[in-house]
């Protein structure tokens, strides 16, 4: 799953950064180097933005300084009247991004590694489909993984891996391709907030 590569945008970036914080910042280095690297090929593809060069120039850093890039990043977007996610929005986007490796990766284990991320977390906040959406793929990781207390093989285990990549995507694509779709983003991000958890 490591070597899937998603291709972010800016908005999706800044989604990761309000929505992260909420679970672990355990991906706060990789989500820098993105930014980093969506700066270079913006500078590449003509943007003679200062502050875009400045930091497409990180990239030159051993260590990463977060608390500078994000001094950049603001004033970036505050020269471009760009404005950050809020936090429903932000949610979902980070769902779609979680809902893309899923659909991309080429083996089972990147599957299981995928899924069984909304088996530890309780996604119990944010719009009604955001909730909704987590607890169907808690499900669905039980459904696949849970072997009955050692008891049974599990589902996973007997499906052979292309039976396996197929039964996921077909569970997740239409709940996927809503996400990817801005309209809908909008709209989902409008909606009720969950109550609770909604399988």
């Amino acid at each position: 799953m490591d070597a899937l590569t998603y291709p972010y945008t800016l908005q999706d970036l800044l989604s990761l950064y309000e929505f992260e914080p909420l679970l672990e910042p355990i991906h706060r280095e990789k989500h820098y180097s993105a930014l980093i690297d969506w700066a270079e090929k913006e500078v590449l593809f003509g943007n003679d933005s200062e502050t875009l060069l400045i930091i497409a120039s990180f990239c030159l850093d051993v260590k990463l300084d977060y608390d500078e890039i994000n001094g950049y990043l603001d004033r970036y977007l505050y020269e471009n009247k760009i404005k950050r996610p809020n936090s429903d929005t932000s949610a979902l986007v980070w769902l779609k991004i979680q809902m893309w490796y899923l659909l991309n990766t080429p083996n089972a284990k990147g599957v299981e590694e995928s899924l069984y991320l909304f088996s530890q977390h309780f996604f119990d906040f944010g719009p009604r489909f955001f909730a909704k959406t987590t607890g169907y793929l808690n499900n669905l990781y039980y459904q696949l993984y849970d072997s009955g207390w050692g008891d049974y093989p599990t589902k996973a285990e007997s499906m052979d891996e292309q039976a396996l990549l197929r039964f996921v995507k077909e569970r997740i694509r239409p709940l996927y391709r809503k996400l990817t779709h801005n309209e809908w983003l909008t709209l989902l991000a409008r909606g009720q907030p969950a109550g609770n958890r909604l399988a």
